[in-house]
């Protein structure tokens, strides 16, 4: 956080070679989460390693605030009509799922990577 008013965002996914992508892919991410006070909502700028740039805006938060998601509003170098929605669900402390969906010009979103982490606690 910078002083209480940014949270940023960090992400490294290495995929292994698989049959349609024989090659081992890393991919990476960067966004700055913040509250936009003209507009009342909170926004998320991502920018990725493939040229990329995505801004979100907040779209769902559960009431408990354990779920949350933020879908696009703009891209850049991206075709015209792609969406992209950013969707985490908290489930402790230690535990998170994460998820990342495409959708096509008008076509509806499908799961393009997705993540079930837990913490992993060494004992001291």
């Amino acid at each position: 956080m910078l002083n209480s008013k940014f949270i940023y965002t960090s992400n490294k996914s290495i995929y292994l070679p698989q049959g349609q992508n024989p090659e081992r892919e890393v991919h990476e991410d960067w966004g700055i989460i913040s509250h936009d006070k003209q507009r009342k909502l909170y926004a998320y700028r991502q920018i990725h390693i493939e040229g990329f740039v995505n801004q979100y805006v907040l779209d769902y938060l559960s009431p408990d605030g354990k779920e949350l998601s933020f879908l696009t509003e703009s891209f850049e170098n991206i075709a015209a009509g792609w969406r992209a929605k950013e969707s985490n669900k908290f489930l402790t402390h230690d535990e998170f799922i994460g998820r990342f969906e495409l959708a096509a010009p008008g076509k509806d979103f499908e799961i393009y990577t997705g993540c079930h982490l837990w913490r992993k606690v060494t004992p001291t």
